[in-house]
């Protein structure tokens, strides 16, 4: 019985040991997946920002042509006030 007991316990032992190393591997992998993806993140925040300061460039841009076009239809009123 303990020669029984001892062989079952020893394949449970190899049985957890060979599931130890595939979640080990698949740990790893997982692992990589992550840092390829916090890479992935960093880069396109990176992008997002320099879209960020090109679409506010141009909006300042815009605003200011806006303002030099109401700037200059106003004045010639105002001069002959």
């Amino acid at each position: 019985m303990l020669l029984r007991s001892n062989a079952r316990l020893k394949a449970e032992k190899a049985a957890d040991t060979a599931r130890i190393q595939e979640l080990e591997v698949h740990t790893e992998a997982l692992k990589a997946t992550i840092a390829e993806a916090g890479t992935k993140a960093n880069r396109l925040r990176g992008e997002l920002a320099e879209r960020d300061d090109v679409i506010s460039d141009g909006y300042t841009a815009m605003q200011a042509r806006l303002l030099c076009a109401r700037m200059s239809a106003v004045a010639p009123t105002a001069a002959l006030s």
